[in-house]
């Protein structure tokens, strides 16, 4: 790398190296001081996964609140199939499938209404088997 730089005074020396990426001086200037903080941080990072908070620590499985029951029926396979109408304030409301009580699919509406006739519209395809 020296003889690349040719020439050059010191501070252009560690003006070259420094938008090359590579750390210039004798091992006690600014780029050991850097290459210090570098091991410091990857230092602090291992500790903080050794932490026992990291260590092999699940929060519990989120417990989702029930919403109201639209309708209920069993598909040609005698799986239960439940439709649900979650409300979500603003943001509007969902109407979910849930399939021997676990989630099959949900779609977002604005409006009760829409929620109620997008949920009536699947109910056939659900029904006969469709897993499109």
């Amino acid at each position: 790398m020296y003889r690349a730089l040719g020439g050059a005074t010191t501070a252009n020396r560690e003006a070259i190296a420094e938008s090359c990426g590579l750390a210039f001086g004798n091992g006690r200037g600014e780029a050991s001081r850097q290459r210090r903080n570098t091991l410091d941080h990857e230092r602090q990072l291992v500790s903080e996964r050794n932490h026992p908070m990291h260590a092999g620590h699940r929060p519990p499985a989120r417990l989702g609140t029930p919403g109201e029951l639209l309708f209920t029926f069993r598909d040609h396979k005698h799986r239960q199939i439940d439709c649900e109408l979650r409300y979500h304030g603003q943001v509007g409301v969902e109407a979910m499938f849930l399939v021997d009580r676990e989630f099959r699919l949900s779609r977002r509406f604005d409006t009760k209404e829409l929620a109620i006739q997008w949920a009536e519209l699947e109910r056939p395809f659900l029904e006969k088997g469709d897993e499109s």
